[in-house]
């Protein structure tokens, strides 16, 4: 399969990233797109407005077809660290990359990533750090020493996409340059309406103000409710870590060289805000997203080896039926354990422990600590029609028992808690409200009972059972239709919207053996959440 490459952090994902999508797409109709996604932690040393597993659902919804998450040791890196991580996985499988730039010539950028890697470029920067100016300074002098000019440089989205082309160069890898025009200012704080920045975008959100119109509709129904994470609301987290490190720890960081570990160390022990520690400690010689990606490593205790040792394997965060193809294709050269699958290696510490600071950045409540842990990966199932499972000239009135499942619109996980994936099911708000109404239904209807159910992320599981009376004659009872549209519509009264799929799937239980297969289905399914755990064989009972 013809396979495309995004490295990205959709933070949050807007309709400029939807444009890169169908333009792919448009291209090659047939072929595959896999994102390596930044995790909950971003490159400019914050954290992602929304939970990973969000933003990758986002992802699909919007057309990609395989979501991998890059891994934290790559996304804090610096732009060189983060481009070469994410080619030294992609470049395995994908046949391109593609990415914006604000130069999307692929030959120009491939030149320049060309000369950065020569030994005469190295001795010029060498020459041009000693007199004490800042890397993107130093780095013009260089080229400029080299007779190249150097303006290419100086656009944000050139700077990385020639990082990506450097890493395909330095690595040999097979994967082809595809830069497409980036439109608009990457830095621009106000949202423009064809091509808004994620930064536009993220402050509007944080600000509350309205961020719809620069989100594709499918990404905004996967954003809309969800839990916002912002720096300053973890910034009592980071000042509690940063006022108790002990001098190794700071003397061990990344990004820390020529003694900058030092001058974060007694700005931590002096100054009174985050803000006013990175405003001592900032210089011409150093650039705020250097000290910023610092701090954030100190915060979730990553000295320099655990940077340049980088991680085994990256994890799957989302796929849909082409997705699930590519994954197959890529676990032959390279390790993709799903989110949440325990691997065993000493790596999957340094994801737990960055999953379990990650919540304190929340906004509105502080997240669990065990989120990675239990964190799932997003499938989307492209579905055939469903024939209809229902028995002719049945009537769905007749005294029995019945295995309901209904489904949430769009398969969206809102009925449990993010991160809340377990066997310990975590309702949700609306997941509560769900309960509420599954109690309420043998109070509704006294000749029908719910004898066992379960709240799954995004689906219900019930056994009903219209009864009879104590003589076992039939009772007047309403149709099982009936009564889950009632359950269905209050629900949907209760929150101001309908979160339901149109139809539901009902079974008849003929016997007792079909009735225990169903009862433990129901009883197992949070369990087995995350594994091939099939249905009853209905046909055989």
């Amino acid at each position: 399969m013809d396979i495309t490459g995004i490295i990205c952090e959709y933070n949050p994902l807007h309709i400029g990233h939807k444009k890169q999508i169908d333009l792919i797409k448009k291209q090659r109709p047939d072929g595959g797109i896999v994102c390596l996604m930044s995790g909950n932690f971003v490159q400019r040393g914050y954290p992602a407005i929304f939970h990973k597993t969000i933003r990758a659902q986002a992802a699909i919804e919007c057309g990609a077809d395989l979501v991998l998450e890059l891994p934290i040791t790559g996304a804090l890196s610096s732009a060189e660290g983060f481009a070469a991580q994410g080619v030294r996985i992609l470049g395995k499988f994908c046949d391109r990359l593609c990415f914006g730039a604000e130069n999307a010539d692929a030959q120009q950028l491939m030149n320049m990533a060309q000369a950065l890697l020569t030994e005469e470029f190295s001795q010029h920067l060498t020459s041009a750090l000693e007199t004490g100016v800042s890397f993107p300074a130093a780095r013009q002098m260089a080229l400029e020493g080299m007779g190249i000019d150097a303006e290419i440089l100086s656009k944000p989205n050139n700077i990385l996409g020639i990082e990506y082309c450097k890493a395909i160069l330095s690595q040999n890898s097979n994967m082809a340059p595809l830069p497409i025009l980036r439109e608009g200012d990457y830095h621009d704080g106000k949202a423009d309406s064809e091509n808004p920045s994620a930064t536009a975008v993220r402050n509007l959100i944080a600000c509350k103000e309205n961020w719809q119109a620069f989100v594709p509709d499918a990404a905004k129904k996967c954003f809309t409710g969800a839990q916002v994470h912002t720096l300053s609301a973890g910034e009592r987290a980071i000042l509690a870590r940063l006022r108790t490190m002990a001098e190794e720890e700071f003397e061990a960081l990344p990004y820390g060289s020529e003694g900058l570990w030092r001058k974060l160390m007694h700005a931590a022990r002096k100054e009174a805000s985050l803000e006013d520690i990175l405003t001592a400690v900032k210089s011409k010689r150093y650039t705020r997203t250097r000290l910023d990606r610092m701090v954030m490593c100190a915060f979730l205790g990553l000295d320099k080896k655990a940077l340049e040792q980088g991680a085994p394997y990256a994890r799957v965060l989302a796929f849909n039926d082409k997705g699930r193809e590519i994954l197959k294709q890529a676990r032959k050269f390279g390790d993709f354990p799903n989110i949440g699958q325990k691997v065993g290696h000493p790596y999957e510490e340094i994801e737990n422990r960055v999953g379990s600071l990650y919540g304190l950045f929340a906004e509105n409540s502080v997240g669990a600590p065990d989120d990675e842990e239990n964190c799932r990966v997003f499938v989307k199932k492209d579905l055939p029609q469903r024939k209809s499972i229902r028995i002719a000239d049945y009537d769905y009135a007749t005294p029995g028992a019945y295995f309901i499942t209904i489904c949430i619109d769009g398969r969206k996980p809102i009925l449990w808690n993010v991160g809340a994936a377990t066997c310990r099911p975590n309702l949700s708000k609306t997941g509560a409200v769900v309960e509420t109404a599954i109690l309420q239904i043998s109070k509704h209807y006294p000749m029908i009972s719910v004898d066992k159910y379960c709240i799954m992320p995004d689906h219900i599981h019930m056994i009903l059972s219209i009864n009879t009376d104590e003589d076992g004659r039939q009772i007047a009872a309403p149709t099982v239709s009936t009564v889950v549209g009632h359950m269905k519509r209050w629900v949907s009264m209760q929150i101001g919207e309908s979160i339901w799929q149109k139809s539901f799937i009902d079974r008849v239980i003929r016997n007792d053996k079909g009735y225990k297969a169903v009862w433990e289905y129901i009883e197992n399914n949070p369990i087995k959440l995350d594994t091939a755990y099939d249905m009853p064989d209905f046909e055989n009972m």
